[in-house]
């Protein structure tokens, strides 16, 4: 093994190793939870949730699901509406618990950095043009939030970008391509039954197949073939899930055209409503988050807040960001897949010829999901998140397409260093002001914008001047991009989600604490409390049932019923309404179990 290889290898082994360490065994948010329950109940050989068999059909049953309003009906046992191809991938790291999940994340971030670099090295002139993916990639992205957590974005990245990795193997040649087609059509098959709108990915490495190989049409059927099989298997799980065989399908509403472009609903001379809405919501989610509209739907309310004077979104205390305002760099990976269509000119080295194709096959993979999400409108969110965690698979191939362009220039390290250095003061004296402030708040909304143009501005000039004394001026801004997406990264992103998490984790250890270890027991929790106890049924046979989800109705009912079956039954009323309360304990004898959080057990 070369020194390269052994060098990225110890470096991933290192952060991986700092990720883990640092990690917190506390939920973000609900949808962790969702794909949580999905491999717990295979880990019981089910599909369904466990111990809810039995029990009357209540939307208190789903404490787990994002959108429990959206079911057909409630049915009992309680099915997951979790995409279903999570589960097995997941099933193994159950064992180790909810650290044991956040492995499986870690690891797929690291793999998806390696072929990264891998894939960046294979059409670079320079050693260093791998090493500039890494980076990009590693420290330029925010993806270090999403490697820490449950929620399967990492997963569907690696398997993404293990797809389009390997597409880019039968553009350059290799053994049995066949196999290697159906490979990657596999993988982005079961990519798309980890997200479903992988299936947009999958097409558009699909399309780079038919495209740009040899024997095109025998490998696009094979690469075809391998994405049908998982897919296949999506539609009989939800098909015995639901009653739908269509493998991309959450609920009844999943997937439907939104209101401007249902058809019969939008009269004609409302076409350029929908032409503003779409670029409206292109320029929002990837240039400049601030021209968002204020509220999409009453739920928003509750967890989405505007400051009129600064355009500012605030989700859960951290400001909410397009793809530029996260990471500037992403401006010349959009310039490199617009060039890359272009006639070249005798003797022209950017994008280099070897490099072009893949970065037309890179292109067919992005622009159709930016597309897809514009045509949506700002009504299509992607829900608490401080980034647009939508485009969070486009990511390893950004940084691929950025290391190209660089590739060929001269990046000395002490420029990179000083303009990191600069930028991280910077950095960390604005995320030191109040949130409230309307100067850091136009700051984190603006300077990435302006860090984004000088870098296509310093690109052009290292391009067309390259010995123009201004030469140094791109790797400093290279170095000010990175400093800029790490700092605000860890800064508000990954601290505010980590602030989150500890609050949950201190919560899940008190009611862990009070909980029977080896007793079948039930325990009903309000509202966003009973998010942080999901953790617990990975090691304890725990129903969780929140009485948030009908005021209560079924609580008496339900509480019965789990008596019957022999569980213990517990509450945790911290930020019940006493209504609920009383609905929940009326007539039983209560036993404090503990004061802070309050928890009772309630007694037959």
């Amino acid at each position: 093994m070369s020194r390269e290889r052994l060098t990225l290898l110890a470096l991933l082994a290192l952060l991986g190793t700092v990720l883990m360490i640092t990690s917190i065994r506390g939920v973000f948010l609900i949808d962790e939870n969702n794909y949580m329950v999905s491999a717990l109940a295979l880990r019981e050989g089910q599909l369904s949730v466990p111990g809810t068999a039995g029990l009357t059909p209540s939307p208190a049953l789903e404490y787990f699901d994002p959108r429990p309003d959206s079911r057909a009906r409630h049915v009992t046992p309680v099915a997951i509406a979790a995409p279903p191809l999570y589960a097995p991938l997941a099933l193994p790291f159950t064992y180790l618990g909810w650290r044991g999940l956040v492995l499986l994340n870690v690891l797929a971030f690291l793999v998806s950095a390696a072929l990264a670099f891998s894939w960046a090295a294979r059409h670079a002139t320079r050693p260093a043009t791998p090493w500039i993916a890494l980076a990009l990639f590693v420290l330029g992205t925010y993806c270090i939030e999403y490697a820490q957590g449950v929620w399967p974005h990492m997963l569907s990245m690696c398997l993404c970008t293990g797809s389009a990795y390997l597409g880019s193997r039968l553009r350059v040649g290799v053994r049995r391509p066949l196999a290697v087609a159906m490979a990657a059509g596999l993988l982005a098959g079961v990519a798309t039954g980890v997200r479903y709108q992988n299936l947009v990915f999958a097409g558009g490495v699909g399309l780079g197949v038919l495209l740009w190989t040899n024997r095109r049409w025998r490998i696009s059927a094979a690469f075809a073939l391998g994405c049908l099989l998982p897919l296949v298997v999506s539609a009989l799980v939800n098909d015995h899930r639901f009653g739908w065989l269509n493998p991309v399908k959450k609920h009844p509403t999943y997937l439907t055209l939104p209101p401007h472009l249902t058809l019969g609903t939008v009269a004609p001379a409302s076409e350029v409503n929908v032409v503003v809405e779409t670029l409206r919501t292109f320029w929002a989610k990837v240039v400049d988050f601030s021209v968002h509209p204020e509220h999409v739907g009453e739920e928003a309310r509750t967890w989405m807040r505007r400051v009129p004077e600064t355009g500012a979104f605030f989700y859960l205390g951290a400001l909410k960001k397009s793809w530029l305002q996260s990471a500037p760099w992403i401006l010349l990976s959009l310039v490199a897949l617009a060039l890359c269509w272009r006639r070249r000119a005798d003797g022209e080295r950017v994008p280099r010829a070897a490099a072009t194709i893949e970065l037309r096959a890179i292109a067919a993979i992005v622009v159709p999901i930016l597309g897809m999400f514009a045509v949506a409108g700002a009504a299509r969110q992607d829900g608490m998140c401080f980034n647009q965690r939508y485009f969070i698979e486009m990511l390893p191939l950004m940084a691929v397409a950025a290391a190209w362009m660089l590739d060929g220039i001269a990046l000395p390290r002490w420029p990179l260093a000083v303009g990191a250095a600069a930028t991280a003061v910077v950095v960390v004296a604005l995320l030191r002001l109040d949130p409230e402030d309307h100067f850091r708040q136009l700051a984190l909304l603006k300077l990435p914008l302006v860090l984004a143009a000088l870098l296509l501005a310093g690109w052009f000039f290292a391009v067309h001047r390259p010995q123009s004394p201004a030469k140094l001026v791109l790797p400093l801004l290279v170095g000010a991009s990175l400093a800029w997406a790490l700092g605000v990264h860890l800064g508000d992103d990954l601290a505010v989600s980590r602030e989150i998490r500890h609050f949950n984790a201190a919560r899940l250890a008190a009611v862990e604490d009070a909980l029977p270890a080896h007793e079948p027991a039930a325990i009903f929790a309000y509202w966003t409390s009973k998010d942080a106890l999901g953790p617990l049924q990975l090691r304890r046979d725990l129903v969780i049932v929140d009485p948030s989800a009908d005021d209560g109705e079924s609580a008496a009912r339900l509480r019965q019923e789990l008596f019957s079956v022999r569980r213990r039954v517990f509450a945790l009323v911290s930020g019940m309404p006493r209504p609920i309360i009383e609905k929940i304990a009326v007539g039983h004898f209560l036993r404090l179990v503990r004061r802070e959080p309050p928890i009772i057990e309630l007694r037959p």
